[in-house]
C-alpha cells in the first residue's frame, strides 16, 4: 500500500540528497470538535445533507511500481520448508555447475544435515544453537545450497532471515528470562522493547527495531505484487476541512467539508494473524520467506507500539501534495520519533530510521514531480494524519 525501496530489502542507507527544496512546515491536527464520535457508519458512499452529498475519499496510501514476484505463501514454518527441501537428489539447476558435485560433497552433507538440525533447534525454543548452526552453513557451506535445485541462492537468503529470526528470539529470552515462541507474542515483544525504556537504553531500540521487522516483516509490494494492497479494517469516518477535523455528521462542519474514510491497522491481529507470510518462492529472493506481508501502514502502526514502549514520543506523518489533491494511492504513512531525554528525532519509513521527513520519503524511490516538496501531515494517529492529507482547503 506504500511506496518502498526499488533496490535490496537489505538496510538501506540514508540516500545522497542534492540541495533539496526545503520541506513545507508539517502541520499539526488541531483537537476535534467535541461532538461525539459515532459508531462506524454504515457502507454508503455518500453523505446526504439538504440537497448535496458528499463523496467519500479513501487514502489508499501508496500504489507504486517496482519489484515483486510470485505470489507464494508458506505453509508450515520457515524451518520446516527449509529442512524439506533437502530432499532429493543434489542436482544443480544448471548442468554446467555437475562437475562441482563430487568435490562440493562435504557442502552438500553439511547443508542436508544442517537445516534438519536448524529445524530441531528453533522448534525446541534452541534459538542461539540454531543462529549459529544456520551462520555456519550459510557462510562456510554455501555450494550445499547452491547444488541443490530446491534451494539454491533462494535457500541461503531464507536461511539468512531464520538465522536473524534466532537472532532476534535468543536476545528476548535472554532479556526476559524466559521463553519466548517464533515469531514473539505481542507481549513479549512490547516488553522487550520496554526495557530499553531508560535515558541509556533507548537509542538501542533503533537497531533492535530495524532487526525485529527485517526478521519477521517485509514489505508486500516487493514478496508479492507491486500493485498489491493490505485492507485493514475501516474506521469511523470523518470530515475535514481547512485543518479542522470533524464526526461525520457533525452539524458544525462546514458544507464543503470533504469526507474522508481511512483504513488504518489498529491492533496487533493487523499485523500478525491477518496477514499473509510470504514463501520462500515469493518475490525476487528468497529473503521475504517466513515474513509477513504489511505495508507502510503497518511499519507505522509497529512504530507507534514497539518504539511507544520504549519510550519515544511517535507522531505520526502521512506524505501527500501541498495542496491536498494527492491521489488517495500516492500518499505514504512514516512516523516521527522523539527521545524525551535527548529530544532527538528521526523518521521511521518502512521499517528503518532517517534524520529527516523529507530524507525518508525519497528513500521510497517514490516518482517525484508534483511530489518533489511534499507537504507532511502531522497526528498523534495515523488515522487523522491521513485524513488532514486529503483535506483541499488550506
Amino acid at each position: 500500500m506504500t511506496p518502498f525501496p526499488t533496490t535490496s530489502t537489505s538496510r538501506p542507507s540514508t540516500p545522497r540528497i542534492e540541495a533539496p527544496p526545503p520541506p513545507p512546515p508539517a502541520r499539526t491536527a488541531p483537537t476535534p470538535t467535541a461532538t461525539p464520535t459515532p459508531p462506524r457508519p454504515a457502507t454508503s458512499d455518500t453523505f446526504e445533507r439538504g440537497s448535496s452529498a458528499r463523496e467519500v475519499r479513501t487514502p489508499i496510501v501508496g500504489q507504486s511500481v517496482g519489484g515483486g514476484g510470485a505470489a507464494s505463501t508458506l505453509r508450515g514454518t520457515l524451518q520446516d520448508e527449509l529442512a524439506s527441501r533437502v530432499r532429493g537428489p543434489a542436482t544443480p539447476p544448471d548442468p554446467a555447475f555437475r562437475s562441482f558435485v563430487a568435490q562440493s560433497g562435504p557442502d552438500i552433507a553439511a547443508v542436508r544435515a544442517g537445516l534438519p538440525t536448524a529445524r530441531d533447534q528453533m522448534t525446541a525454543g534452541n534459538y542461539a544453537a540454531a543462529e549459529t548452526t544456520l551462520h555456519g552453513l550459510r557462510t562456510e557451506h554455501e555450494m550445499g545450497f547452491q547444488l541443490n535445485g530446491r534451494l539454491g541462492s533462494r535457500g541461503i537468503e531464507a536461511a539468512e532471515t531464520l538465522e536473524r529470526q534466532a537472532g532476534v528470539c535468543a536476545r528476548m529470552e535472554t532479556t526476559l528470562h524466559h521463553r519466548v515462541s517464533c515469531p514473539p507474542s505481542e507481549a513479549d515483544t512490547r516488553a522487550y522493547f520496554h526495557s530499553f525504556d531508560s535515558p541509556s537504553q533507548r537509542p538501542q531500540a533503533q537497531s533492535e527495531f530495524r532487526d525485529y521487522t527485517r526478521a519477521f516483516y517485509t514489505h508486500t509490494q516487493q514478496a508479492f505484487s507491486p500493485t498489491s494492497d493490505i485492507q485493514y479494517s475501516p474506521d469511523a469516518r470523518q470530515l475535514v476541512h481547512g485543518g479542522q477535523l470533524y464526526p461525520d455528521g457533525a452539524r458544525n462542519a462546514p458544507q464543503d467539508a470533504v469526507r474522508v474514510q481511512t483504513r488504518t491497522p489498529d491492533t496487533w491481529a493487523d499485523v500478525t494473524s491477518s496477514r499473509t507470510t510470504a514463501g520462500v518462492d515469493a518475490g525476487q529472493s528468497g529473503e521475504h520467506a517466513g515474513r509477513r506481508a504489511i505495508d507502510c501502514e503497518g511499519y507505522a502502526y509497529l512504530s507507534q507500539t514497539l518504539m511507544g514502549e520504549a519510550g519515544y514520543d511517535v507522531q505520526h506523518v502521512t506524505v501527500g501534495l501541498p495542496n491536498g489533491r494527492s491521489d488517495p494511492s500516492d500518499l505514504h504513512s512514516m512516523t516521527r520519533v522523539t527521545d524525551p531525554s535527548s529530544h532527538a528525532q528521526l523518521t521511521q519509513s518502512n521499517g528503518d530510521f532517517y534524520s529527516d521527513n523529507y530524507t525518508a520519503y525519497r528513500s521510497t524511490a517514490v516518482r517525484m514531480g508534483d511530489f518533489a516538496s511534499p507537504a507532511y501531515f502531522t497526528s498523534p494517529n495515523m488515522r487523522d494524519s491521513q485524513t488532514l492529507a486529503m483535506d483541499p482547503v488550506r
